[in-house]
């Protein structure tokens, strides 16, 4: 018996695309499994720090690195929302923030996809007009950074001066490169050691330092020094009590080779090591000394100083720097029968007086003074 042959039914054309339809959507499941699934990176779970900064011919840039604080990973792309905060905390006008993919310290690239894994960094730059150019300025005390996605931003400390119309923003990027301000040693410079506005380096000369900020804001002038001397040298930013800093040349004929930057007075955006400033009780120092010190006692013309360091972090010192210097006083409104006043009078003298000693802690002196001696 003949059999005639048997024709295979095919799917249906709809049915097909649907088939098709769902290994795609499938494939792409798969392939979004190690993006989509790691949550957006929030303002709330990332640490903000200024990483490096960067001077050449009138251009500045800071690169602000954003570490991931969380337990999970995090992705973040794209653009940061950055708005630049005056000394009350508020935005500053005069300046757009435009996004762009390079700037003159680092090559354009476009927006990446960046996975971050728990204390993993990414970075981002700002870069702008310096006061060398002309241009009018404005003075930031600090940022307010939000990552793309997120409304809420974080607060950075990051002083800078801003010259001209414009800061460039990059978009993030994988990492964060380490500047000079990142690694360690004793350098000076404009702001804790998370950022700057400028450092002092043994190789500062003045001719420098008006490249960098400008004929207007370096001025010849007598530094004053122990006992009542002075020498002659250069000041930086003579007219702001708060960014002013005095400079004494070894060089003194050709205005190079810093042989002492100082800072001094009640409060200082300048800083020093792991963030010796003007301000500081007797306590906060020690803990950026990671230990006590010892230092003169009050009542002479030396009252105050650092004799050493006792092997803490501000001991250490790079290579052409030979000592960070400070002066620590108390307070002169104690009431003469006062406890306060009678630890005083105790700690009168050359010493050194051990700043772990208990009278020495009741009078918590603060620092007045602050100095880097380079050679």
């Amino acid at each position: 018996m003949a059999h005639s042959p048997t024709t295979r039914r095919r799917p249906a054309p709809h049915a097909a695309v649907v088939l098709l339809l769902f290994l795609l959507l499938l494939a792409a499941a798969c392939g979004r499994g190690g993006s989509e699934a790691v949550a957006r990176c929030r303002s709330a779970g990332l640490q903000p720090r200024v990483a490096s900064s960067d001077t050449g011919v009138g251009n500045r840039a800071v690169t602000v690195a954003l570490r991931n604080a969380g337990a999970d990973p995090c992705r973040i792309e794209g653009y940061p929302t950055v708005v630049l905060l005056d000394s009350a905390d508020a935005p500053l006008d005069g300046l757009a923030m435009v996004a762009s993919e390079g700037t003159p310290f680092q090559s354009a690239e476009p927006p990446v996809l960046v996975t971050l894994a728990p204390g993993a960094e990414a970075s981002f730059q700002l870069a702008y007009f310096g006061p060398a150019a002309g241009d009018p300025c404005v003075y930031a005390t600090g940022l307010r950074v939000a990552p793309p996605g997120d409304s809420t931003p974080v607060a950075l400390v990051a002083p800078l001066e801003a010259c001209g119309d414009r800061v460039r923003v990059t978009p993030i990027r994988r990492g964060a490169p380490e500047g000079l301000l990142a690694g360690p040693g004793v350098r000076v410079y404009l702001v804790t050691p998370s950022g700057a506005l400028g450092l002092i380096t043994p190789t500062t000369t003045e001719a420098s330092l008006v490249r960098d900020y400008g004929a207007a804001r370096v001025r010849r002038g007598e530094v004053p020094l122990v006992e009542g001397t002075s020498e002659p040298g250069t000041v930086l930013f003579p007219d702001d009590s708060a960014r002013r800093l005095e400079i004494v040349w070894a060089d003194t004929a050709g205005r190079r080779l810093p042989r002492l930057a100082r800072f001094a007075g009640t409060r200082s955006v300048w800083t020093v090591g792991a963030g010796l400033t003007l301000g500081l009780t007797l306590r906060e120092v020690e803990r950026i000394n990671r230990g006590p010190f010892s230092l003169a006692g009050f009542e002479w013309d030396g009252e105050g100083f650092v004799m050493s360091w006792r092997g803490g972090t501000l001991s250490r010192v790079p290579a052409g720097a030979q000592r960070v210097l400070a002066r620590l006083r108390p307070r002169r409104d104690y009431a003469d029968t006062s406890a306060a006043a009678n630890d005083v009078h105790q700690l009168i003298g050359i010493g050194p007086f051990p700043s772990s000693d208990p009278r020495m802690r009741r009078v918590n002196p603060r620092v007045d003074e602050v100095a880097v001696r380079f050679r």
